[in-house]
């Protein structure tokens, strides 16, 4: 898991909107496509 958890966030071209830090991870917006948003709120 630490291996493809490091993979997923490396490789990763999503990033969260700012001004987003006080809301729960799963609840935050994402720029970028579904499955790369899920993977960068999976690791994080």
């Amino acid at each position: 898991w630490k291996a493809l958890s490091r993979v997923a966030a490396l490789c990763n071209r999503a990033e969260f909107y700012t001004g987003q830090e006080n809301m729960p991870i799963l609840k935050r917006d994402v720029n970028g496509d579904a499955s790369e948003a899920a993977l960068l709120k999976c690791c994080e």
